[in-house]
């Protein structure tokens, strides 16, 4: 079985690329949809004699195809939020939806329509089903001024009730404006820049790749300690020395803390409210290093010295269930948080 990660980093860094033209976008969903459909066929096959209990080849097998799946989606996760602008609000919203299956014989019929909307206006179209994030029709269309959403194979009474309850979400996106049952919140943006660690996180994941043992920790802020951990040097430290490294311990009593978070927590799961790691602006070799689990991210945050650093600003829950302490801050802090301030 041969390795997926040549693959993953050629179409991440296409993916990323500031200059791709709406017809080069296309191309790269239609490269990605061919290699997971490869995947699906392959999970179908072994489906019929893997057995989870015994862990058989058959089961090894459709479980990788399965982790290469969910990569390659999680990459064209990254486009919507690029295309989307980061607009959290907006992307959970779009994800409020059942996930569709596998990608079947209509397929062909969107990607026809992509190609067809994207010669005829210059938009930029993305191929809905290839994403976590966008389950609202089949495609989701990006003009300079407004968000589309095109359902392109219903029919009948079901195509009428879908473009009623696309046209409702259609406005309320593009209105900034939300609605669930006889509530409604605006959206509304806070000036100032966020704190961001990403800088520093990336210098601590390229430590733990040169130095012997793999592990690297840093306490980055009063509140925030991050560990990257090399799977590669670990293997080679165990392989030259008979025994793994030491492991690092935090700088924070356990009684101040939250349950700490890692890049693993969701490697076979889906989470409207967690950024993909492909959205990052970390540097392609190492997201795709993380995505593959050759670099693991240990994150633990201080309730204490996060309280602390709340203190005193103004309008501070008018962005706190937006913020995003590098990977992800649990429910259960901002909770502990709200009833401190």
């Amino acid at each position: 079985m041969l390795t997926i990660k040549p693959f993953l980093l050629n179409v991440l860094t296409k993916s990323r690329d500031k200059n791709i033209s709406a017809i080069e976008l296309l191309d790269l969903q239609a490269k990605i949809a061919e290699k997971i459909i490869f995947c699906e066929k392959q999970m179908t096959i072994f489906k019929k004699t893997a057995n989870r209990e015994t862990q058989n080849d058959e089961w090894r097998s459709r479980e990788i195809y399965a982790a290469h799946r969910r990569m390659l989606m999680g990459i064209m996760d990254g486009v919507a939020f690029r295309f989307l602008n980061f607009d959290r609000p907006v992307l959970r919203q779009l994800a409020q939806h059942n996930q569709t299956g596998y990608l079947t014989i209509g397929f062909i019929e969107e990607i026809k329509k992509a190609e067809y909307i994207t010669k005829k206006s210059g938009y930029y179209v993305i191929l809905n089903d290839l994403t976590n994030y966008l389950r609202h029709g089949d495609l989701t269309i990006i003009s300079p001024d407004k968000i589309y959403i095109d359902e392109v194979k219903t029919s009948g009474k079901s195509k009428g009730d879908q473009k009623k309850i696309l046209d409702e979400l259609l406005e309320m996106l593009n209105k900034k404006s939300f609605r669930m049952g006889d509530q409604i919140a605006d959206y509304i943006r806070i000036s100032g820049k966020p704190i961001s660690y990403y800088q520093q996180v990336e210098q601590i994941i390229n430590r733990s790749k040169l130095i012997p043992g793999g592990i690297y920790t840093e306490r980055i802020s009063p509140y925030l300690w991050v560990s990257s951990t090399s799977i590669s040097q670990i293997m080679k430290y165990f392989k030259e020395n008979g025994q793994l490294p030491n492991l690092p311990k935090m700088p924070f009593l356990i009684d101040d803390t939250s349950p700490s978070t890692n890049s693993l927590m969701f490697f076979d799961e889906f989470s409207p409210n967690i950024m993909p790691y492909s959205a990052f602006p970390f540097s392609e070799d190492n997201i795709v290093e993380i995505i593959t689990g050759q670099i693991q991210i240990k994150v633990v945050v201080n309730e204490k010295e996060l309280v602390k650093s709340f203190k005193g600003r103004v309008g501070i829950w008018s962005f706190l269930p937006e913020m995003q302490l590098l990977l992800f801050t649990t429910l259960m802090t901002l909770t502990k948080l709200k009833k401190q301030l």
